[in-house]
């Protein structure tokens, strides 16, 4: 048999490449502010660098319903006030930008 030399099916495309992903842990998102409003899902750090090594700070997201409406209230700041973790719960840590060694 004789094979022809193009074929009019061309080959499939190779995949993708996924973008590579930097190492170490991600960067922060704001800082907690007492005159913000926030809403479930939202993610701060506050205070920086408490409870956790130098240059990394804790994350916080605002939990969901029927607890959101807590997380812009006065006397559950994340990390700080005795109920926060009725409106926060910490999802992990972050590196400062500039922070640490």
């Amino acid at each position: 048999a004789v094979w022809p030399t193009s074929s009019p099916i061309a080959p499939p495309p190779a995949p993708a490449t996924p973008a590579p992903v930097p190492g170490g842990p991600p960067s922060c998102p704001p800082e907690y502010e007492r005159d913000a409003e926030y809403s479930a899902g939202d993610e701060v750090i506050n205070p920086p660098g408490l409870s956790a090594p130098a240059g990394k700070a804790v994350v916080y997201r605002c939990r969901g319903f029927p607890f959101e409406d807590w997380c812009d209230q006065v006397g559950y700041e994340p990390g700080v006030d005795l109920n926060y973790a009725q409106a926060w719960e910490a999802v992990g840590s972050c590196v400062i930008e500039g922070g640490g060694s």
